[in-house]
């Protein structure tokens, strides 16, 4: 099944097969760096001069003038809203988490033109996947049992012979449930008619880190260099029911209700290469280029589903798939990144990011075979696109006071999708003295609103849900130099 039109986040029912949809999550983020880069929106490409600057551009850190500790943790709460078939659901979840933990050692200063040696090793929050989904309807048009039942009948017509073992982890749990079934030779489900309430809840958790080794140095305060080496890890895990409740009075079934549970859990690492560059040419001007290679991750799912049913009679029925696993490789596309900072002596500065990413260019692979994937990667390669990332942050001083703000829009990595994909909007204040700095800042998010379905709108028609995610995060940091 091609899912490469479906955004992360919000995904269809039956969603075990790796896809374009596990590429954009794990190649979409905005990094939770510094408190005070956050305040910025993470727009520090070219302005330099935080540790959280080496996820944009490492070159950044050579602007740093002593040695420092920081660390920055976070609280956020996201809320989810949904229509289905009219009917609207709202849900929310917080939690707090690390932002970021780094450590930056001034090496050298002042030797033969090259100045401010530094060697950094951080750890960030790239994503974080902990959200609710809730949707409601009333479905007078489908059910999730015709799209059990027209993949069987597509494939094989009424002959179930082999059910159990084409379709383990669907419909032949509708089947030994008696979702399905046969009578004189005449399959159908346990839904004839529709009017049925159709519940679906997802809860997702996880996150992916970056652990990152930087390198930067600057050669007579015009020419800034860095490099960095950079090591993610990967724990996501998704639980969801798909419930329908038959109306009372409906006497064109025995049936009550269902519900069909799936789980699913993916672990990883990878690894990725950065180098940029910040060129001076005046106090008042700098330039930034970055390039973000292509990471390589190595992925492991492990999956099961479920369904129980309830009928009139005072039957009910359990089925479970057993459980299943699959290790994969995928990779993620590269980027650029274009900065340019205008500083206006040590009171204000002012910075814009520009990324570029070929969301087309992600990849799946297996190890055990070269054309596992063709079908996927074909649906990448059409259905994903070029996107452009913008960042626009800036810093008011007032004596060791600082004020900040920042915006950014995420550019749409899918074919027909007009406009930004999501902007962050931020605030942020802090004070700095010689030896100690604290942060805080607000940011707030807001993702377009998507449309998904529920299952495969080929196989058994329903409408399009619409939802929409915000999110508040607010960030503290505190900071020592020596």
């Amino acid at each position: 099944m091609i899912r490469g039109l479906l955004l992360l986040f919000f995904l269809p029912i039956l969603s075990f097969g790796q896809n374009g949809e596990d590429v954009l999550r794990y190649s979409l983020f905005h990094a939770n760096g510094s408190a005070r880069s956050q305040g910025m929106a993470s727009s520090m490409g070219a302005s330099g001069g935080d540790a959280s600057g080496g996820t944009v551009n490492p070159a950044g850190l050579a602007i740093l003038g002593k040695s420092e500790l920081s660390i920055s943790p976070y609280y956020q709460f996201t809320d989810f809203s949904s229509e289905h078939y009219g009917q609207k659901s709202e849900t929310g979840n917080s939690n707090v988490r690390l932002g970021s933990l780094s450590l930056l050692i001034k090496l050298r200063d002042d030797e033969n033109g090259w100045n401010n040696m530094v060697f950094g090793a951080s750890i960030s929050k790239m994503s974080d996947f902990n959200r609710n989904v809730q949707i409601e309807g009333v479905n007078n048009q489908s059910s999730l049992l015709d799209f059990f039942f027209n993949q069987v009948l597509d494939n094989q017509g009424a002959n179930v012979d082999g059910i159990d073992s084409l379709y383990p982890f669907g419909a032949s749990l509708a089947w030994q449930t008696f979702l399905l079934d046969t009578f004189n030779n005449f399959f159908f489900t346990a839904i004839p008619d529709y009017g049925q309430v159709q519940h679906f809840e997802s809860d997702e958790r996880g996150r992916m880190d970056q652990t990152q080794f930087n390198f930067a140095v600057n050669y007579e305060h015009k020419f800034y260099f860095g490099a960095g080496l950079n090591f993610r890890s990967i724990q996501f895990t998704r639980s969801s029911d798909f419930i329908e409740r038959v109306p009372a009075g409906d006497t064109s079934t025995f049936l009550n209700d269902y519900r069909f549970t799936e789980f699913l859990e993916t672990t990883g690492s990878g690894v990725n290469l950065n180098v940029g560059l910040i060129y001076r040419p005046s106090p008042s001007l700098r330039f930034g280029l970055a390039y973000h290679s292509p990471t390589w991750l190595d992925l492991t799912d492990y999956w099961y589903s479920e369904m129980q049913s309830s009928f009139v009679t005072g039957q009910s029925y359990s089925a479970e798939s057993g459980d299943a696993s699959f290790n994969y490789q995928m990779t993620t596309p590269g980027k650029i990144t274009a900065s340019t900072a205008i500083v206006f002596g040590k009171r204000a500065f002012v910075n814009v990011d520009m990324d570029y990413i070929d969301y087309s260019q992600a990849k799946l692979r297996w190890d055990g075979g070269q054309n596992v994937f063709d079908i996927e990667n074909d649906a990448i390669k059409a259905n994903h696109q070029r996107a452009y990332n913008f960042r626009l942050g800036g810093e008011y001083r007032l004596s060791s006071f600082a004020l900040r703000g920042g915006f950014s829009n995420m550019g749409n990595p899918l074919q027909g999708g007009a406009g930004g994909w999501q902007q962050l909007y931020s605030f942020g204040f802090g004070n700095r003295t010689d030896y100690v700095n604290w942060d805080f800042s607000l940011s707030y998010i807001d993702r377009v609103e998507e449309e998904f379905h529920l299952y495969e709108p080929s196989l058994a028609p329903n409408q399009a849900s619409r939802l929409n995610m915000n999110r508040i995060q607010i960030s503290l940091g505190l900071g020592f130099r020596i």
